[in-house]
């Protein structure tokens, strides 16, 4: 919002400097975004002396050709002023400047003869509203030609850029910042806002001047009255509105001091009635219209709201379809303005209107921002009814513009306004505790040091609540226009503004600093995040939402949970209709994605819960799972890698390792093929077990009619699916660390030939049952089919490793164990050795 140093001055006189100002409305809340010169438009105006006047021919004797000096050199101007004679001061407006409104002055020909400048008058420059010929100027104050004539005339002005926060609607307005300055600085008040309401405003004849301007009410009441009927039908959404009717208006070009500050507040003058009402607007931030009152159809206002299919063609000139329930203006047969948003363009005020009903009200806020919004039209008006006006400067801003109209229109008020006020404002108290104050703000301010502050900001007290001392509460009832003020902490924070923030002193807050501790579940995810990143995975986040679909096509028997859904209400699409209920279908529909970009070596994974419905009468059960899914390559293509495929055991790797890092080599334990997920090729899934029975998860190769479901036409993708909930009882797993072996281990190699469907891995467990004391490790290093070995037949290679804790085993020691526990492999496993 922009806003004039010299109009808060006539509110509030202050003498500090307006770099000051600006930097103490900052501090104060009001953010002060820019600050210029409120004269710029007068930069290329000089002063200028007339050395000669002559008629420019004999033809045209209203036309002179005069030679002017403006210091440095003299210049040829056309002027057809009747006082432009020798030897007068005047203001000269030279080539290249453009004055308010737009006008640019360039050098130009008049019937043939150049003239290089713009002798102007007191109008053409804004500076007052005599247009008979040229603005003189005062020769005894020695006027120098050339000088600036902003200088010679001490035209000082500022235009200042003030940021509105939505929560001050009280500041959109010159009287509402000057509220703020006066408080700022203890200074009197020039608010004629309940002034107003006494029936003070402008006498006929005097110059306009300041806020209070007006013949009385108690005189208008006894004027000829207009009968106009005015009728709320919404009171819900029209808390006032008010109505005044005034004839003989002469509608013309508004005084040069309106047109100005209009101009300077970022709005253009239209005529007299209309900028009078934005005048109103910027100086009391009271929104204001004018009806031409003939054009009104049975002298009626009904403030209603709009019917289904009607219509109204706005100032604007679009015509709008108005929803039922907007609220409007309308008279007895159709509506003539969006109540707070803009008036119709049937009930125009024009240069032929010579009677006017003007309009002051006070709009439910919410409904003018919807309809607003709806209309897609943005107004000064619903700025400030959007963020609630003053219901008591309803009045006053009505009278105020009556007093402008008097002396600037030639109006006659017919009557004193029609005011219904159907929602009449009553004032909440607030309690403040004293102690609170001091107590949230770290200061020590007394009571009545608190009590000055609120009173400078017009917050009414009772009389014996002022004068209390000591920690007393305050009672305090904030003015009608600080509809922000709502309780306690409002009012701490206007004392802290008031008071200064630069005033109270820093401190740092005391607090108890407690070490951040990691849970266990974190601890969890960032080792399976690290373990799986290290194998090259990259971690994925998809939604939790999945088509019923996909949970079908995994092949899941009629009694798993995984088939009990949880279905959306409003689902966004048809393919995101239900919560997951697992994880491997996320992974899939992710690489078919990738697959279909052509990207196709894929490594990812991912943490996330499932959801399994428990019932109508419980909440879903969820469970933190994580699964990855390999397929492509193995290395990244270069000439120094082979170009070969990944297969079950690269996902088994990463698995193997991240389960050696939770849970510890000796804590979990493998078994094969036991085909209890439908989804997994058959020979190809792994199931791994914790030591206490619990299935911590599998691993295995996806069946390729389950890829064909998600259009994956790769026959190779692996995945694997762990349950984080199993996981977590053994991240905190007491870590043992033994020495260095001191002694030398001895190793001893056996092959032997078994029936093909024995796993190798029902050897390493049966060799580990017998807990042999020397035997540390024991391992498969070979797995072998074909020529020699029979058909049927499969040779498994076994490494023993033999170590003692304190000595160096002999070849004794090592044949005591070692030949009877290949024998009782031979005899479990009816096994022979391989020669």
């Amino acid at each position: 919002m922009l806003i004039l140093t010299s109009w808060l001055r006539e509110f509030v006189r202050f003498d500090v400097p307006v770099e000051q100002l600006s930097h103490d409305l900052t501090m104060a809340g009001l953010e002060i975004e820019g600050c210029e010169p409120a004269y710029n438009d007068l930069n290329k105006v000089v002063v200028g002396k007339i050395l000669e006047s002559e008629p420019i021919s004999e033809e045209s004797t209203k036309l002179k050709l005069c030679k002017v000096d403006i210091g440095d050199k003299i210049l040829q101007v056309v002027c057809g002023a009747p006082n432009a004679k020798v030897g007068i001061f005047a203001p000269v407006v030279l080539d290249g400047a453009e004055l308010l409104g737009g006008k640019r002055i360039e050098k130009t020909k008049i019937h043939g003869v150049v003239s290089e400048a713009m002798l102007a008058s007191e109008k053409e420059l804004c500076l007052g509203d005599d247009s008979w010929g040229l603005m003189e100027l005062d020769p005894e104050k020695d006027p120098k030609p050339g000088q600036l004539l902003k200088e010679f005339l001490g035209l000082e002005d500022w235009i200042l850029e003030v940021s509105i926060t939505p929560n001050r609607p009280d500041c959109l307005s010159v009287l509402g910042v000057a509220r703020e300055i006066s408080a700022i600085y203890r200074l009197p008040l020039k608010d004629d806002l309940y002034i107003a309401l006494m029936g003070l405003v402008m006498p006929r004849g005097k110059k306009a001047e300041g806020a209070g301007a007006s013949i009385s009410v108690k005189e208008a009441q006894n004027l000829q009255e207009i009968p106009i009927d005015i009728e709320i039908e919404d009171k819900e959404h029209c808390f006032r509105y008010c109505g005044l009717v005034l004839k003989d208006i002469k509608v013309a070009d508004s005084p040069s001091f309106i047109k100005r500050r209009l101009y300077a507040c970022g709005m253009r003058p239209i005529n007299n009635v209309v900028d009078i009402t934005n005048y109103v607007l910027l100086e009391r931030g009271q929104p204001l219209h004018a009806f031409d009152l003939d054009k009104l159809s049975g002298h009626k206002i009904i403030v209603r709201g709009a019917r289904e299919g009607e219509t109204i063609v706005t100032l604007d000139g679009k015509e709008r379809k108005l929803d039922a329930g907007m609220l409007v203006i309308a008279d007895a047969k159709r509506p003539v303005a969006i109540a707070g948003v803009m008036g119709g363009l049937d009930s125009e005020v024009t240069k032929d209107t010579k009677r006017i009903l003007l309009e002051s009200a006070c709009f439910e806020p919410i409904q003018v921002r919807i309809t607003r919004k709806k209309l897609k039209l943005n107004t000064e008006a619903s700025y400030r009814f959007e963020r609630a006006v003053d219901p008591e400067g309803v009045l006053p801003g009505i009278q105020r513009a009556m007093g402008l109209m008097v002396q600037h229109c030639l109006a006659r008020p017919c009557g004193p306004p029609i005011d219904i006020y159907t929602n009449k404002f009553k004032p909440t108290p607030i309690t403040l505790d004293t102690k609170k104050v001091n107590r949230v703000l770290g200061t020590e301010l007394s009571r009545q040091e608190m009590v000055k502050f609120l009173l400078s900001i017009r917050m009414g007290m009772e009389e014996e609540s002022i004068n209390l001392d000591g920690d007393e509460p305050i009672i305090c009832y904030p003015p009608p226009y600080r509809s922000d003020l709502k309780e306690d902490i409002d009012l701490i924070e206007e004392i802290a503004r008031l008071y200064g923030y630069d005033n109270i002193e820093t401190t740092l807050p005391v607090a108890e600093l407690v070490p951040a501790t990691i849970s266990k579940h974190e601890r969890l995810i960032e080792k399976v995040q690290q373990v799986l990143n290290s194998y090259g995975l990259t971690e994925i986040i998809s939604y939790s939402f999945c088509s019923p679909k996909d949970i079908k096509a995994l092949g899941f028997k009629k009694e798993d949970p995984r088939l009990k859904w949880v279905a959306l209400k409003n689902p966004l699409t048809e393919e995101h209709s239900v919560l997951r209920t697992q994880l491997i279908s996320c992974l899939l529909n992710t690489a078919a994605k990738n697959i279909s970009y052509k990207n196709l070596d894929i490594k990812i994974f991912e943490i996330g819960k499932v959801f399994i419905d428990q019932g109508k009468e419980c909440l879903p059960n969820e469970e933190l799972r994580v699964c990855g899914l390999m397929t492509g390559k193995r290395y990244p293509i270069s000439w120094a890698w082979p170009q070969e495929e990944i297969d079950l055991f690269d996902l088994k790797a990463a698995v193997e390792e991240l389960l050696d890092s939770i849970c510890g080599q000796d804590c979990w334990k493998i078994k094969l093929n036991t085909m209890t997920e439908p989804y997994y090729l058959s020979g190809t899934s792994i199931e791994f077990f914790d030591l206490n029975g619990n299935l911590i998860g599998s691993l295995g190769q996806i069946n390729p009619t389950v890829l064909k479901h998600f259009d994956i036409e790769k026959s190779s993708v692996f995945v694997f699916d762990l349950s984080m909930s199993v996981l977590e009882n053994w991240i905190d797993r007491k870590i043992v660390f033994k020495p260095i072996p001191r002694f030398p281990a001895v190793e001893r190699d056996i092959a032997v030939i078994v029936d093909g469907h024995i796993p190798a891995l029902d050897l390493v467990d049966f060799i580990k049952s017998n807990d042999i004391e020397l035997l540390e490790e024991i391992c498969i290093f070979d797995v072998y089919t074909g020529k020699p070995i029979p058909k049927g037949k499969k040779s498994i290679g076994l490494r023993f490793r033999y170590r003692a804790k304190d000595h160096t085993l002999t070849e004794e020691e090592i044949n005591s164990v070692h030949q009877p526990l290949v024998d009782s492999i031979l005899n479990q496993f009816k096994a022979e050795l391989r020669a």
